[in-house]
């Protein structure tokens, strides 16, 4: 959501939704500011001190619950994993922004492949905007008969 004004990594702004069993590889947030809020379901994060495909074990897992809120800014809780562990759908948003003394952007997330064995990046862009989204979830909920 928002526009991608080069003062963080991709847009400013993201909703995402997490459908059940889905994840994240283990990645970075190239030293940005960021907070997230749960607004529906649960969501597990796993922090790791360092960034090596050498090593990929977590110093501490939290599970976040609807309405928690957690952060991360730069050296803390940069390096991370996220999943749905859960049978239920989990919808998050979350905030980044560079620090103001922060003049070198990196404009992408590094992440550890799936194979564990490479680091790549990927350019953090939206899948679609706010008003697109909005419209696809109305002609949904109107074709499921608006039942919950």
């Amino acid at each position: 959501m928002g526009v991608n004004e080069g003062n963080s990594p991709g847009h400013p702004y993201v909703l995402e939704i997490w459908p059940p069993g889905h994840y994240s590889p283990i990645h970075v947030h190239s030293n940005s500011y960021g907070i997230i809020r749960v607004l529906h379901g649960k969501i597990s994060t796993k922090l790791y001190s360092h960034f090596n495909v050498n090593h990929q074990i977590p110093f501490v897992t939290q599970l976040f619950e609807k309405d928690d809120v957690t952060w991360l800014s730069p050296g803390l809780n940069q390096i991370h994993k996220v999943a749905n562990p859960t049978s239920s759908l989990c919808i998050t948003i979350q905030a980044y922004h560079y620090g103001h003394d922060d003049q070198d952007h990196y404009e992408y997330f590094d992440y550890i492949t799936n194979n564990g064995k490479n680091i790549s990046h990927f350019d953090p862009k939206s899948d679609m905007d706010y008003v697109q989204f909005k419209k696809l979830i109305k002609k949904e909920w109107v074709a499921y008969g608006n039942r919950p």
